[in-house]
């Protein structure tokens, strides 16, 4: 049995079948599931810290119910940070774009 608790076992699923097996949709899931239960104002300003960040895919989640947030990401995985880093290029053009040339 694979430890999951490793960088490699984690450097391997996101070059491998992170993607494939759905692992963005279920972490952008989890994520909304998760927002009714944290005891947060919308309107916090303060920082969150998404621990085993991954791709980035929960960090719109969280920015669009706490829009004056600062929003952090770690992750064990160096492949994991890139892929996010290269996501979070593209959901902050998105955001940059004018409303009507950007479906959300």
């Amino acid at each position: 049995m694979n430890n999951i608790n490793t960088k490699a076992y984690w450097d391997n699923r996101f070059k491998a079948d992170w993607e494939k097996k759905s692992g963005r949709s279920q972490t952008a899931d989890f994520a909304k599931d998760q927002i009714p239960y944290f005891d947060i104002s919308s309107d916090f300003d303060g920082s969150i810290l998404d621990f085993g960040c991954g791709l980035g895919d929960a960090i719109p989640i969280y920015k669009k119910s706490y829009p004056n947030a600062k929003l952090y990401g770690v992750d064990i995985s160096s492949v994991g940070i890139e892929k996010c880093k290269k996501n979070m290029e593209v959901w902050q053009t998105l955001q940059r774009a004018p409303r009507k040339r950007c479906k959300m």
